[in-house]
């Protein structure tokens, strides 16, 4: 039990990560460029964010979604980059909505409310990783660790303050794990079917909810044995549900998942060391723009080594089979994203995040652990001042 903290410390503790991360997102949601070169050496504008809000400039201005772009490889300069055109068009349709509603019709004005977006967004996700953490009735140092990790994690900092739609399929991707884990406990329909809209819902958004799949399968299976009508009635809905997009994607974009709109053309590879440390690197600390060679290793070495560990205690204790199979499903998505193309970013792998709730549940937690983990998690931000 996390008996070394009392309940004071422990309130102190959540409030003070709760005031330190929405510090960190409103400086960076204010400071970060937009649409600028990157500068070595300082905050930069992140790439893709023009692209996204090309797409909803898109809908503002005609109505209707956008076609077949370039690739990242040929647009990534251009005035309205079009490599995020074969996006689900869920979170943009929802982000245009909400521009037309303000009258937010420039660009910038569309990019910061897309930011806001992305940080109300992680608001929810924050909740979500909450109620999870009740539902598996897990101790306070868990939860403190976990709040660590979302409030503190570069990766979660920087894509709740991106126009874009991470943080919306990150936070969908948490509901889709909550109904999954409220189906063992409720013996009625109603967390089949909200898990089924919430998956569908999820696709509409991005894709790389697809990785889910497997503990989708795995929950409506488990589901039949009790409520067959029900878990049939469920798989029907999601293959119904997500039948227009595909065919959508495959009409307009030639392919049901169109990535190489977005990558360009795959070319088969094999992931080398530098694809492995860029997937480090940009796990912990996603400004590749601030890495400084050794002081960089030095500064994201405490975390590695902290995440390692944690992994580790799991791996040789018993964890929760949808959580097993949600990384398992996650690491061979990533696998065969590298093996087709150069797109080595962890935030790629963040969509499984539910994942590490039952991972820090399945380890005891003691105050020196808890400490630790905030103490490693800020490390990294000394390389926005040396």
């Amino acid at each position: 039990m996390f008996q070394s903290i009392n309940t004071s410390v422990e309130r102190s503790l959540i409030g003070l990560l709760l005031v330190a991360g929405l510090a960190l997102r409103v400086y960076f949601l204010i400071a970060t460029p937009y649409h600028e070169p990157a500068r070595i050496g300082a905050l930069s504008a992140y790439n893709d964010e023009p692209a996204h809000v090309a797409y909803t400039l898109h809908i503002l201005e005609t109505g209707k979604l956008p076609s077949a772009g370039e690739p990242i490889t040929r647009s990534l300069t251009a005035v309205r980059p079009t490599f995020e055109n074969f996006q689900s068009p869920l979170y943009y349709m929802i982000h245009s909505g909400v521009c037309r509603s303000i009258k937010a019709t420039t660009e910038r004005d569309v990019m910061l409310t897309g930011r806001v977006l992305s940080l109300l967004c992680m608001v929810g996700i924050v909740w979500t990783a909450h109620t999870i953490t009740r539902q598996l009735r897990t101790n306070g140092g868990n939860w403190i660790v976990m709040l660590t990790v979302l409030t503190l994690s570069g990766v979660f900092v920087r894509f709740s303050t991106q126009s874009g739609n991470e943080a919306m399929a990150w936070l969908l991707s948490g509901l889709v794990m909550l109904t999954v884990l409220r189906l063992d406990e409720r013996a009625n329909a109603r967390p089949l079917y909200a898990m089924a809209i919430l998956f569908v819902l999820g696709v509409y958004t991005k894709l790389s909810l697809l990785i889910l799949l497997p503990v989708i399968a795995l929950a409506i299976y488990e589901s039949g044995k009790a409520l067959p009508r029900v878990a049939w009635m469920a798989t029907v809905f999601i293959l119904i549900g997500v039948s227009p997009l595909m065919i959508y994607n495959i009409a307009v974009f030639g392919s049901a998942i169109p990535l190489a709109i977005g990558f360009g053309a795959p070319i088969w590879r094999w992931p080398t060391f530098d694809t492995v440390l860029y997937l480090v690197r940009s796990s912990l600390f996603p400004w590749s723009e601030l890495w400084r060679s050794w002081i960089g290793v030095l500064l994201m070495s405490p975390a590695l080594i902290c995440i390692s560990w944690l992994t580790v205690r799991a791996m040789v204790r018993r964890t929760a089979s949808w959580s097993l199979a949600l990384l398992l499903s996650a690491a061979a998505a990533y696998l065969w994203l590298n093996l087709r193309y150069d797109q080595a970013e962890g935030r790629y792998l963040f969509v499984a995040w539910p994942a590490a709730v039952p991972v820090l549940a399945s380890t005891q937690i003691n105050a020196p652990v808890v400490f630790m983990t905030v103490a490693v998690f800020t490390l990294p931000y000394l390389l926005f001042v040396i």
